[in-house]
């Protein structure tokens, strides 16, 4: 959320349980930054948590308001995870990679189409299962419908692939 500040009247009926305002004047403290990091990896801006929790300590699948969904898709939807009438509209999305193949040397990967223009995937290497990296110019392209894809060459005998996704900038 963008700060704001409002000066209004409180003198009008409720409407439905909240507090009517007559606005008389409202502008914005401060413009939202159009690159927010996210130094924790955790899908999360921080500001976005230090905003709603104090610390970058928040559990991206953390469900925090007793409702169905998890802080990275309030994040997403840019509702409150404290408060559960600031629900997302319609049922929850799982955020997990759903697919991973490498055919015909392209990798290809599935994330709920509703959040991929919020990701940026890369594909992180691996020879023995343990250590990962990303090697360089690993980022996959979204094709559509959440479907990411990378063309690989094989430069080693055995490696393994797995999807990683980091919050777009």
């Amino acid at each position: 959320g963008t700060p704001l500040s409002v000066i209004a009247y409180t003198d009008l009926p409720n409407l439905a349980g909240y507090t009517a305002l007559e606005v008389i004047e409202a502008s914005l403290l401060s413009l939202p930054s159009p690159i927010d990091p996210d130094s924790d990896g955790d899908l999360l801006a921080d500001n976005w948590e230090l905003r709603h929790f104090g610390s970058l300590d928040m559990d991206t699948y953390s469900i925090l308001d007793g409702g169905l969904y998890t802080a990275a898709e309030e994040y997403f939807r840019s509702t409150d995870p404290r408060w559960s009438g600031s629900a997302p509209a319609g049922p929850p999305t799982p955020l997990a990679f759903t697919s991973l193949t490498l055919i015909n040397g392209i990798l290809t990967t599935t994330w709920p189409s509703a959040y991929s223009g919020v990701i940026n995937v890369d594909f992180q290497a691996s020879e023995d299962l343990l250590n990962w990296s990303v090697p360089i110019g690993f980022n996959a392209t979204h094709v559509g419908s959440g479907v990411f894809k990378k063309s690989v060459t094989f430069d080693r005998a055995r490696r393994f692939f797995r999807p990683l996704a980091t919050l777009k900038r």
